[in-house]
């Protein structure tokens, strides 16, 4: 489902059929995590792979690696989806726990 709706963004943003897209803009996470930082967008690794885990971002596995659509990733940062991006939650959090020694 998730790489159904990568593809249909994909040609949403670029505007044409498959196979015309450059290659130089689909990377790797820490790729994209330095293109991005030479932009001026600093964002870490770790964030990028949270939000293409909880599906925030589309991305594309080839294998184990995951490739992302580079001004897909641009367009989510800057919310030109009219959208505020909301912040992923991993988990429910419960507040402080105790812990007996």
């Amino acid at each position: 489902m998730i790489e159904n709706v990568f593809w249909l963004q994909l040609r949403q943003f670029v505007g044409v059929e498959m196979g015309v897209i450059a290659l130089a803009d689909v990377c790797s996470i820490r790729e994209a995590v330095q293109r991005a930082k030479g932009a001026g967008m600093p964002i870490s690794e770790y964030s990028l792979r949270l939000w293409t885990k909880t599906g925030e971002i589309p991305t594309r596995r080839v294998g184990r690696k995951v490739l992302i659509y580079f001004p897909l990733l641009v367009r989510y940062l800057q919310c030109q989806d009219g959208d505020d991006n909301e912040p992923a939650t991993v988990g429910a959090a419960q507040g402080i726990r105790r812990v007996d020694l």
